[in-house]
């Protein structure tokens, strides 16, 4: 797991595809203050260093089966929306009782 990481970057950032340029031209998509992008984590995508005073953010979703087995400690976060979890895998964490 250790090259993984170390291959990722912290956090995930600073990551390079090889053979980048055989998917096609990039396309620019600006996003103005309070807009989102919704796509696939799949979709090769990043941005420039924020500049600005105000955050930016990003919130990711995996929806899966149940029956699904994660990696790098990622069933100790997920959530149940739909039917259950028998085999115990995802840790299914329980709702905040306040914010």
């Amino acid at each position: 797991m250790e090259a993984l990481g170390a291959r990722l970057g912290m956090w995930g950032l600073n990551q390079a595809v090889a053979g980048v340029e055989q998917l096609g031209a990039p396309v620019d998509d600006e996003l103005g203050a309070g807009e989102i992008s919704i796509h696939s984590d799949l979709l090769v995508h990043g941005s420039e260093a924020n500049r600005s005073d105000r955050r930016r953010c990003g919130l990711t979703l995996r929806y899966c089966p149940a029956e699904v087995r994660a990696e790098l400690g990622w069933n100790a976060k997920g959530v149940i929306v739909s039917g259950n979890g028998r085999a115990g895998h995802w840790e299914n964490p329980p709702r905040p009782e306040g914010d």
